[in-house]
């Protein structure tokens, strides 16, 4: 992802090393930030991981798809 600011006529520089192609650009008025239980909440979940308390990728999708099936 990159983030541009363009003048509405020249080609930005950050768009320049891109491969021809069809492209999606979408007006961003104010990166969004975290709220602030927001940001405890992902300290705390990394936190876990880091205690070996996480869920591994082939559980956590085994339980998604349980859960869709049901």
């Amino acid at each position: 992802m990159a983030i541009i600011n363009w003048n509405g006529s020249d080609l930005p520089d950050a768009l320049r090393p891109l491969p021809a192609g069809r492209y999606t650009v979408e007006a961003l008025d104010e990166s969004g930030s975290l709220t602030p239980e927001e940001e405890d909440g992902l300290i705390q979940a990394l936190d876990s991981l880091r205690a070996g308390r996480g869920i591994d990728h082939d559980d956590v999708r085994a339980r998604v798809l349980k859960r869709i099936a049901t």
